[in-house]
């Protein structure tokens, strides 16, 4: 697999979204086309708030952008990150509704929790938050 740079990457989204040339991109964004062709060609950094404003403009996330990730869509990602819940007979939506519908109290406990399953540290989750549903983890 070849790895892109930033500045490829954001060439190769221009021109699957339709825009064969920079200045094509230019007349329908708020950018000069000077600094779009040097954010195409490395010549400079691309600031954050143009790297937010291109992943909303070519729908992907900024990791892929970044060439963080493969994955282009946010969708897919939230995707693939829900699977296993969804394989358990969960949706993706109950589980959205029960978490729109705690505190944030208890929305920053759940985060807390993901974050520490995530490190893939259970007996430190087990120990901080004394709940018998980790038991059963491993």
């Amino acid at each position: 697999m070849i790895l892109l740079t930033v500045g490829k990457r954001l060439e190769m989204l221009r021109k699957e979204a339709g825009y064969k040339t920079q200045i094509a991109l230019t007349e329908v964004i708020d950018i000069t086309s000077a600094s779009l062709s040097n954010y195409e060609n490395g010549k400079r950094e691309i600031p954050q708030e143009w790297l937010i404003k291109f992943a909303i403009f070519f729908n992907v996330s900024v990791d892929y952008i970044l060439g963080l990730t493969e994955i282009k869509h946010i969708t897919a990602l939230r995707d693939e990150v829900f699977i296993e819940v969804k394989n358990k007979g969960i949706t993706n939506g109950e589980l959205c509704t029960k978490l729109s519908g705690l505190s944030l109290d208890n929305k920053e406990i759940v985060y807390k929790m993901i974050d520490t399953l995530a490190t893939h540290n259970v007996n430190q989750a087990k120990r901080h938050f004394k709940l018998s549903e980790f038991d059963n983890l491993k």
